[in-house]
């Protein structure tokens, strides 16, 4: 799935690294009982501007827990019984690391929209209530200037237009914006972007 098919500002992918056992088990001096080891969880996380391709984060989590289970059983990792055992508590645990760490790092991105129709001095983007935008929002429009330089590298590249627009209508995945002064858009073509900052 690419940033265009699903309006998305960001792409994240995700990467587990590991999921072995450790060699000594937590309770070798009980040998009446059944071994239980220590498992590993690592996981590596990057996320993308969507419409750039442009890297914004990167991190990597690691920890371990208890395997409360047998080590040759196939476990539904779907159910309860896996999700409050101690493995499942711990990667439950990290991921809410994960959640606040990207929160932090998008929190002071700017807002990007793509303009999906223009018609005189009117744009729609695709954002809308269900993205945070409000009536009365301000975008500054960002006509798209991509090149391919010498070496055959592809850059995208915006230029600041003179245009700002404010938001009129919304939708749930949608916002229509007029200019403020009621001028047309001149060069503003659908991709460009509308960006509140």
């Amino acid at each position: 799935m690419t940033s265009g098919t699903s309006d998305s500002q960001y792409i994240l992918f995700s990467e587990i690294n590991d999921v072995s056992f450790q060699e000594q088990r937590t309770n070798a001096w009980k040998v009446w009982q059944q071994s239980t080891y220590p498992r590993n969880f690592d996981l590596t996380l990057y996320l993308y501007n969507g419409l750039s391709g442009e890297k914004i984060w990167q991190n990597s989590y690691q920890n371990a827990a208890v395997w409360d289970f047998n080590k040759r059983k196939n476990i539904d990792v779907n159910a309860t019984a896996f999700w409050q055992s101690a493995y499942g508590t711990m990667i439950d645990s990290l991921l809410d690391t994960v959640v606040s760490d990207i929160d932090d790092n998008v929190m002071c991105e700017p807002s990007e929209g793509k303009i999906v129709q223009v018609q005189g001095n009117e744009i729609t983007i695709n954002l809308g209530k269900h993205h945070g935008v409000k009536i009365g929002d301000e975008f500054t429009l960002l006509h798209s200037n991509n090149f391919i330089s010498q070496q055959g590298k592809h850059y995208v590249s915006y230029n600041i237009s003179p245009y700002k627009v404010k938001v009129t209508k919304l939708t749930t995945q949608s916002a229509t914006a007029a200019t403020v002064d009621n001028n047309l858009l001149g060069n503003i073509q659908i991709n460009d972007l509308a960006v509140r900052y």
